[in-house]
């Protein structure tokens, strides 16, 4: 199911199953500002995570030491957003159910994260908030905040919401369970 309203885009996910991937939307609407439209000089290099840039893509490729004398040194995006404090999307999740599996929801969300971050080395975790009702991640990567509230709702049902704003720029994912679902 999909709805939109005036202050941003609104996408729900309690037929995401029935729709295949649900990720068409965001990736028509999603404009990240920390994304570079121009090629970095190759092999590329991050001084804070060495993660390097090659071919057109960020990966965990591990350089020659010929390579790494030729590499540019550069800030990659997720440590660039991580430097500046701008996350590109928030996961907030709350209930009785969180607070009764919290090991269990922690597992698959570092779970997803490990997996992700090997293919995609710029989607990370930025912050976790402990909160008495709730926990609130920033993510890097506003797809890994989507996959993740996907991956929480396919493994627990509950409710999911994901709002973009286009204002911000910024994902907005909740999910919420309570015990007597």
């Amino acid at each position: 199911m999909v709805k939109h309203d005036q202050r941003s885009d609104y996408t729900s996910a309690k037929d995401h199953d029935k729709q295949g991937r649900h990720d068409r939307l965001l990736q028509e609407r999603y404009d990240d500002p920390y994304r570079s439209d121009s090629k970095l000089k190759q092999p590329a290099i991050c001084r804070q995570c060495k993660a390097v840039y090659v071919k057109g893509h960020w990966t965990l490729k591990q350089l020659t030491a010929d390579e790494m004398a030729l590499a540019q040194q550069v800030m990659c995006p997720a440590c660039q957003r991580i430097h500046d404090n701008k996350a590109a999307a928030y996961l907030t999740i709350s209930g009785d159910f969180m607070l009764d599996h919290q090991d269990e929801i922690n597992g698959l969300i570092n779970h997803r994260c490990e997996q992700e971050h090997k293919l995609h080395p710029l989607k990370r975790i930025m912050t976790v908030e402990e909160r008495p009702d709730s926990q609130v991640y920033s993510f890097t990567d506003a797809h890994l905040a989507r996959d993740i509230g996907v991956a929480l709702y396919k493994a627990y049902a509950g409710e999911l919401d994901c709002r973009y704003s286009k204002r911000t720029s910024i994902l907005r994912v909740r999910w919420s369970r309570s015990n007597n679902h």
